[in-house]
Formats: structure tokens, C-alpha cells, sequence
């Protein structure tokens, strides 16, 4: 698990920049950023050496990430201040970050939530007006953003499609058309340890991202190759940990969060950290303490209840206790 605790930023004096998170991890002296795949979850943490050109900003949080989750994005801005958040909150709050008058925070609030061509290219002639004092550079700098934006564009919607048609080819191969294929083909045990499972699985989440049958196809996967792993190479295994958070996420009957009790608490008794990656996801941590009540482990419900307390969920604590009185009582 990596501890967020900090912010890097570029401009020592900008009032509003978006910039990068950085983390540590008790296992080394390094700080470390993510990198990350084109929608934000992170692939991999890498050490960065030199830090002295950038801003550092310190965060005071006791939050935790791991391979797969969305990287927090941090930013200064007039309007919410320092923040450090998913791209999500981007997203949602773009009309009003996009009125800050600051055209290089728009520029790279822009690149953030992916806006076209026809939102960046104003934007970056009000970046050459204000941060080109020689005109002659700043024509230069802009003639070649504006004819270098539009192959950009082609050259990642070109890998984009590329990846989907090697994808829908091999779905093809394996005769899955459309998510009832897909569904059906994952449901064979026999197929669990292929390794087009997970692409078969991902396509599926795609088209029914709430689906229960591929909560219960998660759930079985998830108990037959745990054997194959250790708590420490199962919560390393970006796969493992995409599924884990899947499955749990659409667990909300008692039958279907016992279904998943034995693996979670084998992964608990290990690396006690796997309840922070569970209350920090979208998991609900009601159901997850509940469900540790329920079996008589109130150590591992306490630290639920701990984490949930750390993330801002109220009174955690105290409907804990009066769970206990009610079993004592």
C-alpha cells in the first residue's frame, strides 16, 4: 500500500495548477508517483529522484492507494482552494474550475477531462497572451500546437480504436458477441485460468456495469484462483484487485457479502490493509462491518469502523457499540 503525502507542482508561484500526487511507502526512503492507464488507475508506482524543480506541497491524510484504483489528482485553484482529488471531481466541477481566469489552469484542466480541439485550441492563443513575453516564440509555440493538436488527437484515437478491434477480434475467436456470450463464457470454471478471462470480464463490466450474474461470475472466480496467490500477491495483482473491488462493490445481500467473507478474512488476518482499500473504494463499509459482526469478529469490524472514521463516515464507532450491547444484552 502506498500513503498519499503530497503534491508536486511545476509553477513555485502559480495560484492555480493542477499537478501530480506524490506517495511513500514504508518499505522505502523514495517518494514515488503513479503511473496510470488513460482513465486514471494507477498501473504502477515509480520512484522519483529529483524533486527540486517542483513546488512540494505537503498533505496531511491518512489515505492509501494500490494498483488499480483511480490516482488522486491534486490541484491549487482560487475556487476550491488545495484540493487532492479523483478525476471524478473534475469532471463534475468543470463549469465552475473552468471560470478560473487563469488560462493555463483551463488549459490543463482541459487536457485532465479529455476536452476536444475545438475547447483547447482558444485556450492555448490565451496561453500564448499571457505567458509569452516575446511574441515571435509565442507565435512559434502556438503555430505548432495547432498544427501538432489535431495528429495528436488521430494518433490516440487511432490506439484507441486499434486496441478495440484486437479486443473484438479475439472476443470473436472465442465466439463472444455481445455480454450474454460473454457471461456465459465466463460462467465455465474450466475457464477461469485462461488468460482471456479477464478480457472477457472487462468487456462484460463495460456493457452492464451493475450487473448481479457477473457479481456472482466475480465472486466464484475470486474464491477459485485466490488459491493460486498469497494475500501479498493477490493485493499486488492489478487483476485480482479489479475484480475484488467489483465484486464487493455490488455485494449488498447477506448471502452474496458471506459468499465473499472467508477470502476477505483470509486477506485480513494477512494484510490487515485490505479493509482501507475497501472503505477508501465504493464498497459499503455499513455492510462491510455488519458483515464481520455477523461472524463474531469484532477486531476486524473495529478496524472497519477505524478506516470509516479516518474517511469521514460519522458515528461509525457508535453503531459498533450498540451492536455489541445488543449481542451482550
Amino acid at each position: 500500500m502506498f500513503k498519499l503525502t503530497g503534491a508536486a507542482f511545476l509553477r513555485s508561484d502559480g495560484q492555480s495548477e493542477i499537478g501530480f500526487a506524490l506517495f511513500s511507502t514504508p518499505s522505502a526512503n523514495f517518494q514515488y508517483v503513479a503511473e496510470t492507464d488513460n482513465y486514471f488507475r494507477i498501473r504502477q508506482f515509480v520512484p522519483i529522484i529529483d524533486t527540486d524543480a517542483f513546488r512540494i506541497v505537503s498533505v496531511a491524510s491518512t489515505d492509501e492507494f494500490n494498483v488499480g484504483q483511480a490516482v488522486p489528482i491534486p490541484s491549487i485553484s482560487k475556487t476550491l482552494g488545495f484540493i487532492v482529488e479523483g478525476v471524478g471531481a473534475y469532471i463534475n466541477a468543470f463549469d465552475m474550475l473552468s471560470e478560473e481566469p487563469d488560462p493555463l489552469f483551463r488549459l490543463e484542466l482541459a487536457a485532465v477531462v479529455g476536452s476536444g480541439s475545438e475547447a483547447v485550441l482558444p485556450l492555448l492563443r490565451e496561453v500564448r497572451g499571457a505567458f509569452f513575453q516575446n511574441t515571435n516564440i509565442g507565435a512559434t509555440w502556438l503555430e505548432i500546437e495547432e498544427k501538432t493538436r489535431g495528429a495528436s488527437e488521430v494518433y490516440w484515437i487511432s490506439l484507441d480504436q486499434s486496441a478495440e478491434r484486437e479486443l473484438a477480434e479475439e472476443l470473436g475467436s472465442l465466439g463472444v458477441e455481445n455480454v450474454h456470450d460473454a457471461l456465459y463464457w465466463l460462467r465455465l470454471t474450466s475457464r477461469f485460468r485462461s488468460q482471456s478471462w479477464i478480457k472477457v470480464w472487462s468487456f462484460a463490466r463495460s456493457m452492464q456495469p451493475l450487473s448481479k450474474e457477473l457479481r456472482d461470475v466475480s465472486a466464484a472466480w475470486l474464491n477459485s484462483v485466490y488459491s493460486d496467490h498469497t494475500a501479498v500477491t493477490a493485493l499486488k495483482s492489478p487483476v485480482f484487485v479489479t475484480v475484488l473491488l467489483f465484486a464487493c462493490e455490488l455485494s449488498t445481500t447477506k448471502r452474496e457479502l458471506d459468499e465473499l467473507y472467508d477470502l476477505i478474512d483470509e486477506l485480513y488476518q494477512e494484510e490487515p490493509d485490505i479493509l482501507q482499500l475497501l472503505v477508501n473504494s465504493k464498497v459499503s463499509h455499513r455492510s462491510l462491518v455488519q458483515t464481520f459482526i455477523d461472524h463474531g469478529d469484532f477486531v476486524a469490524a473495529e478496524h472497519a469502523d477505524y478506516w470509516a472514521l479516518m474517511k469521514g463516515y460519522g458515528k461509525a464507532e457508535r453503531r459498533l457499540a450498540d451492536k455489541r450491547r445488543g449481542i451482550d444484552g
